[in-house]
């Protein structure tokens, strides 16, 4: 009321004068805030990835070291063996295995080697491309396209691993009637997919903190490779491999081997040998150090163990598969195959069921995620 006015209430009036609702302004004020958060999101698993919670290798008083390093790193035709072997170290990694695409011997660039170094041969035959390890001569192109080429390859001390980096996802079906001594189920260029936001923010997170082109490693689950590996464990003991398809990005998938303790350092025999054996496991680390894994064999009520991972070991009533993960993350989860299929899914950090059937029994760790 104004000073003044006249107090007759009758005599006032009320005006009261409303703005229009403007639900426009909302829309674009709850867009802008789906954008920030999905940026920071992006942001933050970046910064996991480019720097880990853990950057020492987690350890596990039981005998056994564990092993970080990676697969079939090829050496280009107008690539330094020995400066990719430089990289590979200073990456972090313990050991290497590594193939040249031109060919080239690889022997001298691997004994002068920082680390652990396995040479093999890089072959392409018409049915697809493999590696092999352990022989002392080169291969000849009659034997890479004889009917039984893997067969022939072990009797001459080759150990031959089925590559699907070239020739696209499936070549490797084209030795279906062929099995090999491995099998590689995962690569580099399979596992990177979308982490949930626009494909341009993806980019500039990485481009801002340097973070290599595959910068959003999830680990996706090869359905259809992981089928054909069960289909080779039907028939015989043949390993599954995660490999590198580029030499300038170790962020993964790698390969872990657990070779018994010692005074170290480990040389390119201890780590050809746990290949061999089986006694290692792929993941990708983008949370962290994968070092501390374990999948192993136990007597009832809590006895010694009878096998780990790669091993042969009789059934025994009331024997135990155990699997555990150090990795303190949320989400974690257990899935236990046997001979192909799912029989056992546990959440937490580790994995126990009794035994009851004989059969190959195979082990997947997984995170849940949202987005």
């Amino acid at each position: 009321m104004r000073p003044g006015a006249s107090s007759d209430p009758s005599l006032t009036e009320e005006i009261i004068v409303r703005r229009p609702k403007r639900y426009g302004r909302k829309i674009i004020f709850l867009f802008l805030v789906l954008i920030i958060v999905l940026s920071l999101a992006v942001v933050a698993r970046v910064l996991l990835m480019r720097f880990p919670l853990f950057t020492t290798h987690a350890r596990v008083s039981d005998g056994w070291t564990t092993l970080r390093g990676v697969f079939n790193v090829t050496v280009g035709q107008d690539q330094v063996a020995g400066n990719i072997l430089s990289d590979v170290f200073k990456s972090g990694m313990d050991f290497a295995v590594i193939s040249s695409a031109g060919g080239d011997d690889l022997n001298d660039a691997a004994s002068n080697a920082p680390l652990a170094t396995i040479p093999s041969q890089d072959v392409i035959s018409r049915r697809g491309h493999f590696i092999t390890m352990g022989m002392k001569r080169k291969i000849m192109p009659d034997e890479a396209e004889a009917g039984d080429t893997f067969g022939r390859l072990r009797k001459a001390g080759g150990w031959s691993v089925i590559v699907r980096a070239l020739g696209g996802p499936d070549r490797w079906k084209a030795w279906d009637a062929m099995v090999p001594d491995g099998f590689e189920f995962l690569s580099s260029s399979q596992c990177s997919e979308s982490v949930g936001a626009p494909e341009f923010i993806v980019k500039i997170a990485g481009s801002v903190l340097g973070s290599p082109a595959g910068l959003d490693f999830l680990g996706v689950r090869p359905k259809a490779a992981l089928a054909h590996w069960d289909d080779y464990l039907r028939k015989a003991r043949v390993f599954g491999f995660c490999g590198i398809d580029s030499c300038d990005n170790y962020k993964g998938p790698l390969t872990f081997v657990l070779v018994k303790d010692g005074l170290g350092p480990y040389g390119a025999n201890e780590v050809q040998d746990a290949l061999y054996a089986g006694h290692f496991y792929c993941a990708v680390p983008i949370y962290g150090d994968c070092s501390a894994f374990r999948f192993l064999a136990r007597r009832a009520d809590g006895g010694g163990v009878m096998g780990m991972m790669g091993d042969r070991v009789k059934l025994e009533q009331g024997m135990e598969l155990w699997a555990t993960l150090s990795l303190k993350v949320p989400g974690v989860f257990f899935v236990l195959y046997r001979d192909g299929r799912e029989i056992h899914r546990e959440k937490g950090y580790s994995l126990a069921y009794k035994v009851t059937n004989s059969g190959v029994y195979r082990v997947e760790v997984g995170i849940e995620t949202t987005g």
